[in-house]
């Protein structure tokens, strides 16, 4: 009896998976919850080449799959390939070998695009019935790229977003906002968002991925609890739809912006535990786009015909750039890991990787058609 005590006494449910619930002591209180916990037991990734005999079997954790690929499918460059068009030289003007090796790279993946995907050998190729993907021969490949899932809305989609560890997708459509897991592609739940007359233009994930943030059409901020998908902040934000929000990495504050009306010049920022405004920051022209530094510390904001950095506690302009030495008109704006440099995606089609001291272009990267070119999740 004693012995009965002590293996079931956290739960009449154990992990049917040999020697999991007597190494971790884990055990459920319902069949439910069990199953809820077994399904972190079944392989999550697939090898995509076809051949392999791995493909059926699967791998539990990423760096298993990555060490696989690594492993057994390295990109062995014993083919040729045809002769590429174009001069590979690098533009701009790179201050490292680094960036003279990205520029390089990045020219190598414009003439790529102007070859025939049919003539291409296989390791150099990956297709789908709808897409395909060229890799890059300067670049050691380790990992393949494949369509893991489609998920069919009926409406209209306005956003998406990840969460920081791939795990969850939240998708926002007219009157609705779905929340996937991501690896599996099985549908978590779907709510009806109260009080919002139309669609969610704006999506993000806080940073421990514990709580979703959404922009709405008719002017609120809504702050979503994903262990109950219960509201916990609802506030009126702007007098037109939100464009854009971001929530900072220390989780304390959110920045967001509306691109209609008087306020269409106006960034914000919100303090997330009061909901309360904590500085207005007024732009000459409408704004186009916002990124926050990792550390928080600064918010960079793309407008019609500037870019600015300021100081997010104070709201100070530390850099603006605009007029001529801004050389197109900016899309989107995010910082680089490091904070030294601001990366642009233009109204022309090009990436340009500016020098954040002194906003001077350090590298363009082309590739993109007109208007195509946007920054997400860098």
């Amino acid at each position: 009896m004693d012995a009965f005590r002590t293996k079931f006494f956290t739960g009449p449910f154990r992990c049917r998976y040999h020697g999991c619930s007597d190494k971790t002591g884990e055990a459920f209180q319902s069949a439910a919850e069990r199953e809820k916990h077994e399904l972190t037991h079944l392989p999550r990734f697939q090898c995509l080449k076809s051949h392999c005999v791995w493909k059926g079997i699967g791998f539990r954790k990423r760096r298993e799959i990555e060490a696989h690929m690594l492993h057994y499918h390295p990109d062995i460059l014993d083919k040729s390939i045809p002769q590429l068009p174009g001069a590979l030289s690098a533009v701009g003007a790179p201050e490292s070998e680094a960036l003279v090796d990205q520029a390089t790279n990045a020219h190598l993946s414009l003439a790529l695009e102007e070859l025939k995907i049919e003539d291409l050998p296989d390791h150099l190729k990956q297709t789908g019935v709808d897409w395909h993907a060229v890799f890059n021969p300067n670049i050691p490949r380790s990992l393949d790229v494949g369509l893991l899932y489609e998920i069919d809305h009926k409406a209209k989609i306005s956003c998406a977003t990840l969460s920081s560890d791939g795990e969850l997708l939240a998708v926002g459509t007219a009157f609705l906002t779905t929340l996937y897991g991501s690896v599996l592609g099985n549908e978590i739940t779907d709510f009806r968002i109260s009080h919002i007359s139309d669609q969610v233009c704006s999506l993000c994930f806080s940073p421990t991925d514990k709580f979703l943030v959404a922009g709405s059409i008719d002017e609120f901020i809504l702050i979503w609890d994903l262990s109950n998908i219960t509201t916990r902040s609802r506030w009126k934000a702007h007098d037109f739809r939100i464009n854009g929000l971001s929530l900072a990495p220390n989780g304390r504050f959110i920045v967001s912006y509306s691109t209609y009306g008087m306020s269409g010049n106006v960034v914000k920022i919100w303090d997330v535990r009061t909901t309360g405004l904590i500085k207005a920051l007024r732009e000459d022209s409408m704004v186009r786009g916002i990124a926050i530094s990792p550390g928080s510390e600064f918010v960079a904001i793309a407008t019609m015909d500037t870019i600015v950095l300021r100081r997010t506690s104070s709201g100070d302009i530390i850099r603006r750039l605009g007029g001529d030495d801004l050389l197109a008109q900016v899309n989107t704006i995010d910082f680089s890991p490091t904070v030294r440099y601001l990366l642009t995606a233009c109204v022309d089609g090009t990436v340009k990787i500016r020098d954040i001291s002194s906003m001077s272009v350090l590298l363009t990267l082309q590739g993109h058609t007109v208007g195509e070119a946007h920054l997400r999740n860098l």
